[in-house]
């Protein structure tokens, strides 16, 4: 009786991504000492029957259901959900990381590739980019004083950030040099870990110049040649699906190199992988396509975005 009709009556837990991101991060912004009493079902007779309150708030502590481990795809899903102009995921992320970094399990559970979709979806979906671009960098320090550097890295925070800075660029016709000279090193100096593994980060800034009638000078970035990953054929489904999710930014700055700059052609690796990845994608949308037809619609509200852009 007692489980099925009193506990039922306190399971809050959503079953949408976003629900479960907050039930995780309730769980761990609650004091250690309560949390027998808030998660272990045997315990919630004695909130329901005792005046037991929070020490900090006050109010009535309830019982809640006990919280499952997290997958990481649960905030890629909460980040595709997230609808354009909304600033759903700035609220999110803003109180994602006002908790204390002691609290590690909240900080390290975001990764480079979480990092990697929130700028490409607040770039070419939602909207508020330069406002997403604005609090990752003032999170720099929290997340290496919380121990995972690895999200400020040159593959998915860095490249990705500098492919964005392309299309806008081309969108609206950006040239001033002082201007993207200047947001080349601030996001340059913000790299924590600058592993530079495919090579992609050094054809982005020579791409850069080139659009913009600079030479781009990023001390301690070392000349690498591209090197990207390969996309095997005979894989399961579930795998394909893995390795598409995990490879997609690397995708997305592929195409838009040889989008953005004829020159880079002269690189066989950046459509071979083009073409591998296309050919695992099958029958899906193809996500470049998709971004680049979202960003038509932003575009035609984008004169509040420019002024924001302007103003930093």
């Amino acid at each position: 009786m007692f489980k099925s009709v009193v506990w039922k009556r306190f399971s809050s837990t959503s079953g949408t991504a976003r629900g479960k991101l907050d039930e995780f991060l309730i769980y761990h912004k609650t004091d250690a000492r309560l949390k027998p009493f808030i998660y272990r079902p045997k315990n919630a007779q004695i909130l329901l029957t005792k005046d037991i309150r929070d020490p900090k708030t006050k109010e009535p502590l309830e019982p809640r259901p006990p919280v499952k481990p997290l997958s990481r795809q649960t905030l890629n899903d909460f980040i595709y959900s997230v609808e354009p102009n909304s600033t759903e995921l700035l609220d999110w992320f803003k109180e994602w990381t006002g908790t204390s970094i002691r609290k590690r399990a909240v900080w390290t559970y975001i990764s480079p590739i979480h990092v990697q979709k929130m700028l490409t979806a607040s770039f070419f979906k939602i909207g508020k980019y330069a406002h997403m671009v604005g609090l990752l960098y003032g999170m720099e320090h929290k997340f290496l004083k919380a121990q995972n550097p690895s999200v400020f890295d040159i593959e998915h925070f860095f490249n990705i950030n500098l492919m964005c800075s392309l299309h806008r660029n081309k969108l609206r016709n950006y040239k001033d040099v002082d201007i993207a000279q200047k947001k080349l090193l601030v996001a340059w100096r913000k790299v924590l870990d600058r592993k530079n593994n495919t090579g992609l980060a050094n054809t982005l800034v020579a791409t850069l110049g080139r659009q913009i009638g600079f030479t781009p000078e990023l001390p301690g970035l070392e000349p690498v040649q591209i090197s990207l990953p390969e996309m095997p054929t005979s894989l399961s489904s579930a795998e394909t699906k893995e390795l598409l999710d995990r490879f997609e930014g690397v995708f997305l700055i592929a195409r838009t190199l040889l989008d953005i700059d004829q020159h880079n052609a002269q690189y066989p690796e950046l459509q071979k992988f083009i073409s591998q990845y296309q050919s695992a994608l099958g029958e899906s949308h193809d996500p470049y396509d998709t971004y680049l037809k979202s960003l038509e619609h932003l575009e035609a509200q984008a004169p509040q975005e420019i002024a924001e852009e302007k103003a930093e």
